[in-house]
């Protein structure tokens, strides 16, 4: 059986290793791009606050959004603190 040439010539496997790796650097580069590129986009958070009705709570956590962000969700949660005693914890998720 004939076995092509071009595969078994003298430092082919040198140059293979060396593409390989030049390969595997632009594979890593295109990656780390794509990962660093949604963190640059858009900084979010959230603030979290209490209070004793729902409207006290929220406001509480609006005083702490970053000037120009804009509020992307609210949640609140009643929490029992005693005998028949709530509160309410309300947090704003935003986004800048």
């Amino acid at each position: 059986m004939l076995m092509p040439t071009s595969i078994f010539r003298p430092g082919r496997l040198k140059e293979s290793a060396e593409e390989w790796q030049l390969m595997m650097r632009a594979v890593f580069f295109c990656t780390s791009l794509l990962m660093a590129l949604p963190m640059a986009a858009a900084e979010k958070g959230t603030s979290t606050a209490q209070g004793v009705n729902e409207q006290m709570a929220t406001a509480q956590a609006m005083r702490s959004v970053p000037k120009g962000a804009s509020v992307v969700d609210t949640t609140c949660k009643e929490i029992g603190v005693g005998a028949f005693t709530y509160r309410f914890q309300c947090s704003v998720h935003w986004a800048q």
